[in-house]
């Protein structure tokens, strides 16, 4: 494998605040897993993205790197997962070897929509632009689970413009 392009990006929590505060979140992202990437949940492997987990494997990787915040509860959670819905999906599943053990899991993109709650959608805004630092699900730190977000317009504004 060649590395051809490597990018530095500072994230401080100062950044992720703005996000939370100022920012016009767009109503629509396109999630791609660079990486495979699976999650685990009452003991099994999950190999399909879910919301809820999506969001909460965030949430505990933003509570572990920042103390001082605290942003999983299941409130929350809830209220996010009410607040989103994945739309459309182009998945593969994609096996990620370990030690000599095989962890299944995809990638590809999900595509989301957001709700009209603008508190809500910069959260998600706060959480997805956290996720492309820290990555989604299981096993991050070995690899598993690097995505890139895309924020998107509708197809109605972006024919207007």
């Amino acid at each position: 494998m060649e590395i051809t392009e490597r990018e530095i990006q500072i994230l401080s929590l100062k950044d992720l605040n703005d996000l939370l505060y100022n920012a016009q979140t767009p109503p629509i992202y396109r999630v791609e897993f660079i990486t495979p990437t699976a999650f685990k949940s009452q003991g099994a492997y999950v190999i399909f993205p879910n919301l809820r987990l999506i969001y909460q494997s965030i949430m505990a990787k933003y509570d572990a790197s920042y103390s001082t915040e605290t942003l999983k509860d299941g409130e929350t959670l809830e209220e996010l997962c009410k607040a989103s819905s994945i739309i459309g999906y182009n998945l593969r599943t994609v096996p990620f070897s370990l030690e000599g053990a095989r962890i299944n899991g995809f990638c590809g993109t999900i595509t989301l929509k957001l709700s009209k709650n603008r508190t809500l959608n910069n959260f998600i805004n706060l959480l997805f632009t956290f996720a492309s630092y820290s990555g989604v699900g299981i096993k991050t730190t070995l690899g598993m689970g690097a995505c890139r977000i895309l924020p998107m317009q509708p197809k109605s504004t972006r024919q207007n413009s």
